[in-house]
Protein backbone atom coordinates (compact mmCIF):
# COMPACT_ATOMS: atom_id res chain seq x y z
CA UNK A 1 0.00 0.00 0.00
CA UNK A 2 1.35 3.42 -0.63
CA UNK A 3 1.53 5.82 2.00
CA UNK A 4 -0.83 8.28 0.63
CA UNK A 5 -3.52 5.23 -0.39
CA UNK A 6 -2.65 4.39 3.86
CA UNK A 7 -3.95 7.98 4.69
CA UNK A 8 -6.55 7.88 2.97
CA UNK A 9 -8.10 4.13 3.65
CA UNK A 10 -6.78 4.55 7.43
CA UNK A 11 -8.33 8.65 7.91
CA UNK A 12 -6.08 9.04 11.04
CA UNK A 13 -7.84 12.26 12.70
CA UNK A 14 -4.67 14.47 12.24
CA UNK A 15 -1.55 14.56 11.67
CA UNK A 16 1.75 15.94 10.19
CA UNK A 17 4.11 13.80 7.86
CA UNK A 18 7.22 13.73 5.00
CA UNK A 19 6.83 12.15 1.70
CA UNK A 20 9.14 11.52 -0.67
CA UNK A 21 6.76 12.99 -3.60
CA UNK A 22 3.47 14.39 -4.13
CA UNK A 23 2.43 14.61 -7.90
CA UNK A 24 -0.65 15.38 -9.78
CA UNK A 25 -1.60 11.81 -10.13
CA UNK A 26 -1.17 11.68 -5.91
CA UNK A 27 -3.19 15.51 -5.78
CA UNK A 28 -5.90 13.38 -8.28
CA UNK A 29 -6.65 10.28 -5.68
CA UNK A 30 -6.89 12.36 -2.88
CA UNK A 31 -9.66 14.26 -4.82
CA UNK A 32 -11.31 11.09 -5.74
CA UNK A 33 -11.39 10.17 -1.79
CA UNK A 34 -13.29 14.00 -1.71
CA UNK A 35 -10.82 15.75 0.34
CA UNK A 36 -9.41 18.91 -1.02
CA UNK A 37 -5.34 19.95 -1.57
CA UNK A 38 -3.47 22.88 -0.98
CA UNK A 39 -0.17 22.85 -2.42
CA UNK A 40 2.72 25.18 -1.12
CA UNK A 41 5.46 25.22 -4.30
CA UNK A 42 8.70 25.80 -3.81
CA UNK A 43 8.48 27.56 -0.47
CA UNK A 44 11.27 29.26 0.30
CA UNK A 45 13.01 27.26 3.21
CA UNK A 46 16.20 29.13 3.29
CA UNK A 47 14.86 32.77 3.51
CA UNK A 48 12.39 33.50 6.31
CA UNK A 49 10.94 36.79 5.41
CA UNK A 50 9.92 35.14 1.82
CA UNK A 51 8.71 31.93 3.13
CA UNK A 52 5.91 34.01 5.74
CA UNK A 53 5.03 35.75 2.09
CA UNK A 54 4.76 32.51 0.54
CA UNK A 55 2.66 31.43 3.14
CA UNK A 56 0.46 34.29 4.14
CA UNK A 57 -0.16 34.57 0.10
CA UNK A 58 -1.35 30.81 -0.16
CA UNK A 59 -3.37 30.99 2.87
CA UNK A 60 -4.54 34.23 2.49
CA UNK A 61 -3.53 35.97 5.66
CA UNK A 62 -5.22 39.22 6.06
CA UNK A 63 -2.18 42.32 5.14
CA UNK A 64 -1.94 42.73 8.73
CA UNK A 65 -0.70 39.67 9.67
CA UNK A 66 2.73 39.86 11.00
CA UNK A 67 5.20 37.63 9.34
CA UNK A 68 6.97 35.77 12.58
CA UNK A 69 6.13 32.77 13.75
CA UNK A 70 3.98 33.23 16.80
CA UNK A 71 1.63 35.38 14.14
CA UNK A 72 1.99 32.24 11.95
CA UNK A 73 1.19 29.96 14.42
CA UNK A 74 -1.99 32.25 15.65
CA UNK A 75 -3.07 32.98 11.76
CA UNK A 76 -3.32 29.31 11.15
CA UNK A 77 -4.23 28.02 14.32
CA UNK A 78 -7.88 30.50 13.86
CA UNK A 79 -8.24 29.58 10.13
CA UNK A 80 -7.50 25.80 10.48
CA UNK A 81 -10.29 25.23 12.24
CA UNK A 82 -12.77 27.00 9.15
CA UNK A 83 -14.89 24.67 6.71
CA UNK A 84 -12.50 26.58 3.83
CA UNK A 85 -9.29 25.36 5.16
CA UNK A 86 -8.02 22.67 2.74
CA UNK A 87 -8.06 18.50 4.48
CA UNK A 88 -4.35 18.29 3.10
CA UNK A 89 -1.54 21.04 3.19
CA UNK A 90 1.49 20.09 1.13
CA UNK A 91 4.60 22.09 1.69
CA UNK A 92 7.20 21.42 -1.20
CA UNK A 93 10.14 22.95 -0.19
CA UNK A 94 12.98 24.68 -2.43
CA UNK A 95 16.23 23.95 -1.24
CA UNK A 96 15.58 22.73 2.10
CA UNK A 97 19.06 21.62 2.76
CA UNK A 98 20.54 24.78 3.18
CA UNK A 99 20.91 25.39 7.48
CA UNK A 100 19.06 28.09 7.72
CA UNK A 101 16.03 26.27 5.43
CA UNK A 102 16.56 23.15 8.15
CA UNK A 103 15.89 25.32 10.66
CA UNK A 104 12.84 26.68 9.43
CA UNK A 105 11.20 24.29 8.31
CA UNK A 106 11.45 22.48 11.41
CA UNK A 107 9.69 25.62 13.15
CA UNK A 108 7.68 25.30 10.22
CA UNK A 109 7.14 21.72 11.30
CA UNK A 110 6.28 22.23 15.02
CA UNK A 111 3.67 25.28 13.98
CA UNK A 112 2.25 22.49 11.82
CA UNK A 113 1.88 19.89 14.05
CA UNK A 114 0.28 21.89 17.05
CA UNK A 115 -2.40 23.45 14.43
CA UNK A 116 -2.96 19.52 12.88
CA UNK A 117 -3.92 18.33 16.64
CA UNK A 118 -6.16 21.09 17.58
CA UNK A 119 -8.05 21.59 14.14
CA UNK A 120 -7.95 18.07 13.26
CA UNK A 121 -5.89 18.67 9.59
CA UNK A 122 -3.35 16.68 7.80
CA UNK A 123 -0.12 18.38 6.86
CA UNK A 124 2.93 16.56 4.49
CA UNK A 125 6.24 17.99 3.57
CA UNK A 126 7.74 16.27 0.59
CA UNK A 127 11.55 15.76 1.01
CA UNK A 128 14.05 14.80 3.14
CA UNK A 129 13.26 17.68 5.26
CA UNK A 130 12.65 18.80 8.23
CA UNK A 131 13.99 14.95 9.44
CA UNK A 132 11.84 15.72 12.45
CA UNK A 133 8.88 14.79 11.00
CA UNK A 134 7.95 11.07 10.68
CA UNK A 135 7.57 9.57 7.29
CA UNK A 136 4.22 8.66 5.98
CA UNK A 137 3.16 4.74 7.25
CA UNK A 138 2.86 2.38 4.43
CA UNK A 139 0.07 0.02 6.19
Amino acid sequence: MTPLLWLLLTKPTHGTWRVERFDAMQQDLVATFGRSTLIVEDLAAADKEQMMNQLAAAFQFPSWFGRNWDALNDSMAERATGSRWPDLVVFRPARPEEASGVQNLMTLADIVTQVAEESKRWFLFVGAEPSSVPTLPTG
